[in-house]
């Protein structure tokens, strides 16, 4: 059922994908689950049209190549992390985090893979799960967790882009650009375009061969030539919780160039933000300047519309340095984790210390708050990791007490 505003909500998207009469027809959604199986990591890769993308435009496509193997992909992707501080909250948001979770708590839900043959080689396709793979990767080769060299999976016969999008509106939220790969990849699934890569085996690992267009966004650009096939809108809104309307606008942001977009992903600019500009036909050294300035100032829909209008984008440029009164911005300093780790611990021990003793039922109103929010299990799911990574912290902590000053000699 569509509410006001075109817009489908989350709780009738995963009610209309329960009912696979009309979903299960279709043979990439028909795969027979056979069980949970543990996999080496090293045996999975990638879907390349995944909309969740998680290595930046340049380590992806060299990684989809054969150039670099996932624990160089990661190295690289860290080494950029340290000199861009809006790439280093990527990789802590989209990788990092989640390698912390898994060390708390391990893996709670298997990834679904589908079995693929490479010449003489099987190897799994990731459907569903590919940061969760990343994270592995991350806790083996960057951390040296040998713990973490296998991975729990579903084995699929099929893989399918709809269980991906199922995966993808329960899971963390997409940036307006996953969302317009999302939208599209069902798009061009439902009017019969072609997947757009093949395999083959490299040296000592699978290589992904991409179309012409297909290493960046140009895949998913040819949906705003598709026709839409008869009755794939409700089946599209139904899988991505999004209204007609809004998809048709999620397609046009593929009228930026590769670099915008790239760009627009990474910072989470929105659809709303993007739309003046991806309707404005502009130059692609326009849309990137221009989306560069939405991040450094965070500007909302009317001023990139404005600036979109300028005849002078110079003048418009120094005009927001004005009135922003800062100039223009300089990079961040980037932040090692332990250091956001450590001054949110103690800011929030400040925080709690000052408000009990000047309202003692604190505990009840966020309590109430929580309750008042119907965000109960999610705080839960908080609060349990927390509670698993504190655990952790006091027995590396007593651990390092216990062993006195010579620990701190011999790791120096």
């Amino acid at each position: 059922m569509t509410r006001r505003g075109d817009k489908v909500s989350a709780y009738d998207a995963l009610e209309g994908l329960a009912q696979l009469s009309e979903l299960a027809r279709r043979p990439d959604v028909s795969g027979d689950e056979h069980g949970v199986v543990t996999l080496p990591i090293r045996d999975l890769l990638p879907d390349p049209l995944q909309a969740r993308r998680v290595l930046p435009a340049g380590l992806r496509g060299r990684f989809l190549a054969g150039e670099l193997a996932p624990v160089e992909a990661l190295n690289a992707w860290r080494e950029l992390a340290s000199e861009d501080a809006m790439e280093g909250e990527v990789l802590e948001a989209r990788v990092v985090r989640l390698a912390r979770s898994l060390q708390a708590q391990e893996q709670i839900n298997p990834i679904t893979v589908q079995s693929v043959r490479i010449g003489d080689h099987e190897r799994y396709m990731i459907e569903t799960g590919e940061r969760r793979w990343w994270a592995h990767w991350w806790l083996v080769g960057l951390e040296k967790d040998t713990r973490f060299e296998m991975i729990q999976a579903v084995v699929v016969a099929q893989a399918s882009a709809w269980r991906q999008a199922a995966e993808n509106l329960q899971g963390e939220p997409l940036s307006a650009v996953q969302e317009a790969c999302q939208v599209a990849r069902l798009v061009l699934l439902e009017g019969g375009t072609s997947p757009g890569y093949s395999l083959k085996w490299g040296e000592s690992a699978p290589v992904v061969e991409l179309d012409e267009g297909g290493m960046g966004y140009g895949f998913y650009r040819r949906a705003l030539a598709r026709r839409i096939p008869q009755g794939a809108w409700p089946l599209i809104e139904q899988a991505t919780g999004k209204g007609t309307r809004y998809c048709q606008y999620l397609l046009g942001l593929f009228r930026l160039c590769d670099e915008a977009l790239e760009t627009a992903d990474r910072a989470g600019i929105t659809e709303s933000q993007l739309r003046p500009l991806a309707s404005a036909g502009a130059t692609p050294e326009r849309q990137q300047r221009i989306v560069r300035l939405v991040v450094q100032y965070g500007l909302g829909r009317d001023k990139v519309a404005s600036l979109v209008g300028a005849a002078d984008l110079d003048a418009a440029e120094a005009n927001l340095a004005d009135d922003h009164g800062i100039g223009l911005r300089k990079p961040r300093t980037i932040r090692s984790p332990e250091t956001i780790v450590l001054d949110r611990l103690a800011g929030m021990s400040r925080l709690l210390d000052r408000t009990t003793r000047s309202e003692p039922s604190i505990l009840q109103v966020v309590t109430r708050r929580v309750v008042e929010d119907g965000s109960v299990s999610d705080r839960l799911a908080e609060i349990e990791s927390l509670h698993s990574f504190l655990g952790l912290l006091i027995q590396e902590l007593d651990r390092e007490v216990s062993a006195g000053p010579a620990s701190s000699d011999t790791e120096s």
